[in-house]
Order: C-alpha cells, then structure tokens, then sequence
C-alpha cells in the first residue's frame, strides 16, 4: 500500500506527461501499486476504485496494520 505525498497529483490514463488525466489524488490517498514503467506506476486508488498511471516519486509505502 501507498499513499501520496503531494497536495495534488493527476492519475493519468498512461505513463506519460501527455497521456489524458483521468482523476485527481490528494494528500494522503490511499493506493495499490499494480505495476511500474520507467519513474511511473499503475496504480488502483483505493477509496473509488479507480486505475490509472501516477509518477511514483509522489508516492510513499505504507504499512496497513489489519484487526
């Protein structure tokens, strides 16, 4: 699990600058990474479910401590 470190960071519809943004994330969203391509990640944003390409420096690991 991630969560991001930035105020804003735009979900992407592909690894690129130039690809279409899909979603917008926010300080401390929740998300899972699927898959990695060159600084970028394919990630799943937990709380609505949506799947798009983020840059992953803006991302950080967390651990998610289950009851």
């Amino acid at each position: 699990m991630y969560v991001v470190n930035i105020h804003y960071l735009a979900l992407r519809a592909g690894p690129a600058m130039s690809a279409p943004q899909i979603a917008t994330l926010n300080f401390k969203d929740e998300v899972e990474l699927l898959d990695t391509s060159g600084g970028w990640g394919r990630i799943r944003e937990v709380r609505r479910n949506i799947v798009g390409w983020s840059y992953l420096r803006y991302l950080v690991p967390v651990t998610v401590d289950h009851p």
